[in-house]
């Protein structure tokens, strides 16, 4: 429930509000990991945890924190498929964790490391569309990653091999066939009208390429059972919504922690901290 309740936060840059969410997910994940049962380590939601706190640090401009927070789920989702998981779930959230650090190498300008999650995201989805595996998205999802996919590849591969040109067919192909039905449409025809490497790469770090990802990928993993926020209240905090400073940010938001708890520690470290506090406090 952490997960879906924080994933719907996120989409309206509620950052405060699934901070929250996310801490407690934090410690009941770390619980759970050094009091629960060994199968509970397999649990797909303990990955998906670790992405909505890397995506959560990377709303905040934390691009550190948020690797290191998606460089966990990675752990995690590698530990799963050695120990033979065979839940479907695991290839959406691996679908979900390259995308997001695909896009958070491509915001610290590492575009190589980038593009082998690039990669990694190209394989899930081609599973999906052929059927390969069960997958929690639908036909529009695929649709619509296939459309980012290849504006993706087309400005890496553009970039990295110094073209003088940005390559477009593919994406002029997939613009003609997919136009009417789906979001990505609008970010297909800003490539097309390009003039540089730096205009292109602007779109791969706009808040609109942003955005159509994480809900792609994310939101198919929402609970039916997640309590039912109104639009309006949704709406009004996002309004209200407020900057925050990404080295500071988790400490801003702390409260009730133990005097000289915060010194010499940087977003990760005082989540992870904090609930490893929790967790001895309890015994």
């Amino acid at each position: 429930m952490c997960n879906s309740v924080a994933i719907v936060f996120l989409q309206f840059d509620l950052v405060k509000e699934a901070l929250v969410v996310l801490r407690k997910g934090i410690e009941m994940d770390i619980g759970m990991f050094v009091e629960g049962e060994f199968d509970d380590r397999k649990w797909f939601g303990r990955p998906l945890l670790y992405c909505n706190l890397g995506f959560l640090l990377e709303r905040v401009g934390d691009h550190s924190g948020s690797l290191k927070f998606l460089y966990d789920a990675e752990s995690i989702l590698f530990e799963s498929k050695h120990l033979g998981d065979s839940d479907p779930n695991l290839g959406d959230v691996t679908l979900g964790h390259a995308c997001l650090t695909f896009l958070v190498l491509c915001r610290i300008d590492r575009l190589d490391h980038a593009q082998k999650y690039l990669e990694v995201a190209t394989a899930q989805v081609n599973q999906i569309i052929e059927q390969e595996r069960s997958s929690r998205l639908k036909k529009s999802n695929c649709i619509t990653l296939y459309c980012l996919m290849t504006l993706a590849i087309n400005v890496v591969k553009s970039i990295l091999n110094r073209e003088d040109r940005i390559r477009v067919d593919e994406a002029r192909t997939a613009l003609k066939k997919f136009e009417d039905s789906t979001p990505a449409s609008q970010l297909l025809k800003q490539l097309l009208r390009v003039q540089s490497h730096s205009e292109a790469l602007g779109i791969l770090l706009s808040e609109e390429f942003r955005g159509i990802l994480y809900v792609t990928t994310f939101f198919p993993f929402i609970a039916p059972n997640t309590p039912v926020l109104s639009m309006q209240s949704l709406n009004y905090a996002q309004r209200n919504s407020q900057e925050y400073d990404a080295p500071n940010f988790v400490l801003q938001n702390l409260q009730g922690v133990k005097p000289h708890f915060h010194e010499n520690y940087d977003n990760y470290s005082l989540l992870m901290k904090e609930a490893l506090s929790k967790l001895k406090d309890s015994f």
